[in-house]
């Protein structure tokens, strides 16, 4: 295991993994390709571009920065460096925010969510909220996660 400061710059020589995984971070399909032995198998669990959007839609924030990753364009880089998708699966899962916060506190432990985040920033968004909160309708938002494997 190594903790990896660029994507496009693995500090490992060509073939040297039988597996790579990957869980919620970016990665370049061709250093992936690269490192990865002739039967290699790369998996990755990723966060889909439109992950809570509801969330930034409530509070009139911009959209997640990543909005158009998907499977369909992981995939796509994968097959670009000369890797085939051999499994893959999405899942939309529903989250519900019952209390403003359990928002705000949710929102500071993911600041990519909505980077320029500030309670006082989003104050009249969050009364809001609270009242349709209080009066017994939670802002119900979508996970958006993708996992595929593929091998060389």
């Amino acid at each position: 295991m190594a903790a990896i400061r660029e994507d496009d710059v693995l500090p490992f020589p060509a073939r040297a993994f039988a597996v790579v995984a990957n869980r919620h971070e970016s990665y370049d399909p061709r250093e992936v390709g690269r490192v990865l032995a002739d039967d290699g198998v790369f998996v990755t669990q990723q966060v889909g571009g439109r992950d809570l959007e509801e969330v930034n839609r409530a509070l009139g924030a911009p959209p997640p920065a990543y909005r158009g990753w998907d499977l369909a364009r992981a995939a796509a880089g994968l097959a670009g460096a000369g890797l085939t998708v051999t499994w893959s699966a999405r899942a939309r899962v529903r989250t519900t925010f019952h209390d403003v916060g359990a928002l705000v506190l949710f929102l500071r432990m993911v600041p990519w969510q909505v980077p320029d985040f500030d309670a006082a920033r989003y104050g009249h968004r969050l009364r809001a909220l609270h009242d349709r909160m209080a009066g017994g309708r939670p802002l119900t938002a979508h996970a958006c996660r993708f996992a595929l494997l593929a091998r060389r």
